[in-house]
């Protein structure tokens, strides 16, 4: 039986998740970093930019380095004055903010915190998070029970995995910004960081009949969402019947997998 792989020039990170129905998979892409700005309150020096939040620097796969200079992390000033990114927004000690280059449907939201050894507390800690669509009129995105999310902070080793992922609900949105609330808004530090961030789109994918992963000698034939993609999977969970992944993945951080035609 002859297979023809698809190749696409763009390799995208995705995500997977799954639904109820039989051999169904489901996968999200991030936004690219091409397709985002990012600025801040302030800036430390060149090698902390907010560009930093957008650019993998530190990354491997989904977990994030411990660098001693902070150089893959974005980085403030001390003691900053409080302002707001926008009109209209939360005023704060600190905020960084994300134009997209159009309207987007989020789906998710991923934020790694400050990881720098012995720096943890600078990560940020009781944040506002707002967005809109034309920069003007903005909304905000809370939990249920308070209007501000907590981001846990990091452990300063390697290998850092997300600090925090949020459901987006598929909200549209081309601004997007984050401010810190309180006295501090980080963990006690006169300083504040992060170390990355990704935007997690809501959109459909290709639709192949079967999904094979790379350096192995398994396919999944039942009818997928697919693409050319790295696949992550969080180690130890198993999800029903898409065992041939779980087991694959126990032993790696990423899986690199492509979509085939039986």
């Amino acid at each position: 039986m002859t297979q023809n792989k698809i190749t696409f020039l763009t390799t995208f990170l995705l995500i997977l998740s799954f639904f109820s129905c039989k051999g169904q998979l489901q996968f999200f892409s991030f936004l690219p970093e091409e397709n985002i700005k990012a600025n801040a309150s302030s800036t430390y020096s060149p090698g902390c930019a907010p560009e930093n939040l957008i650019n993998s620097s530190g990354l491997d796969g989904i977990l994030h380095d411990n660098s001693m200079n902070a150089f893959t992390m974005w980085h403030s000033h001390a003691n900053p004055d409080e302002s707001s990114a926008f009109p209209g927004t939360s005023i704060g000690k600190v905020w960084i903010s994300f134009e997209f280059d159009a309207i987007y449907e989020l789906h998710e939201f991923w934020l790694w915190n400050h990881n720098q050894p012995g720096y943890t507390s600078r990560g940020l800690k009781n944040v506002v998070i707002e967005y809109s669509v034309d920069g003007k009129e903005w909304k905000t995105h809370s939990p249920d029970n308070v209007d501000y999310w907590i981001i846990p902070e990091a452990s300063g080793l390697s290998g850092q995995q997300p600090s925090l992922i949020i459901d987006f609900n598929n909200i549209q949105a081309k601004y997007f910004v984050i401010t810190t609330i309180g006295e501090k808004g980080n963990y006690g530090d006169d300083y504040f960081g992060l170390s990355e961030v990704r935007f997690v789109l809501n959109k459909p994918l290709l639709k192949q009949n079967a999904l094979s992963i790379t350096g192995t000698n398994k396919v999944i034939k039942d009818p997928v969402l697919a693409r050319e993609y790295r696949l992550y999977v969080p180690n130890g969970i198993a999800y029903g019947e898409d065992q041939i992944i779980i087991q694959h993945a126990e032993y790696r951080d990423t899986v690199q997998v492509s979509a085939t035609e039986m």
